[in-house]
């Protein structure tokens, strides 16, 4: 959503997700001094899970979504054998396309404008 949201607004979604049902996977990803460089979200949709996934910005350009995101779908599919995961991603937007596609995933067009990558396991 590019809508700007508060930090009220925000604290409000994320307490939702955390106390919700069972269909939101959280993972935060940190250097070995602790510092967080990102975060791996897997949510339920249906029958599948949607992956969404951020880098800090001092970490950008270095490698470190690829390694997180697929330390976290590693860590996932420990717990969910069989599952369809797929993200969602701007055309235009040429780094979560790369990296997808590095791990797997297969694109198809969802819309104008947009990509959705899939990837199942056991199916």
């Amino acid at each position: 959503n590019p809508k700007p949201i508060t930090a009220g607004e925000h604290r409000a979604w994320f307490r939702t997700r955390l106390r919700g049902p069972n269909d939101c996977v959280l993972f935060i990803a940190d250097t070995p001094n602790g510092i967080p460089a990102g975060q791996v979200r897997f949510d339920r949709r249906d029958e599948a899970w949607e992956i969404s996934y951020a880098v800090a910005p001092p970490f950008r350009g270095r490698g470190v979504g690829q390694t997180m995101l697929a330390a976290a779908i590693e860590k996932f599919h420990e717990e969910h054998a069989k599952v369809t995961l797929f993200g969602q991603v701007k055309t235009d937007n040429v780094a979560p396309s790369r990296i997808f596609k590095a791990l797997g995933f297969l694109a198809r067009e969802a819309s104008p404008g947009r990509l959705v990558f899939e990837f199942s396991y056991g199916k």
